[in-house]
């Protein structure tokens, strides 16, 4: 096991979920995405894989908006 899957797994241990969602994919059928506590979410459809994260701005303007 690569030395990144077990730092996944280590954190895994504390992660919760908050929310879960199914939703219907046309090349997938179907999938579950959970949201958790961390932030991060998860796609599952057989096999967990971690969705990329949300880019966020340090813009000032929309942090006044």
């Amino acid at each position: 096991m690569a030395q990144d899957e077990i730092a996944l797994l280590e954190t895994a241990l504390v992660r919760k979920v908050v929310q879960i969602s199914t939703m219907v994919h046309a090349a997938k059928d179907w999938a579950f995405v959970a949201l958790c506590d961390d932030g991060s979410m998860w796609l599952y459809h057989g096999s967990w894989s971690r969705l990329e994260s949300i880019p966020q701005t340090t813009d000032a303007r929309r942090a006044a908006a």
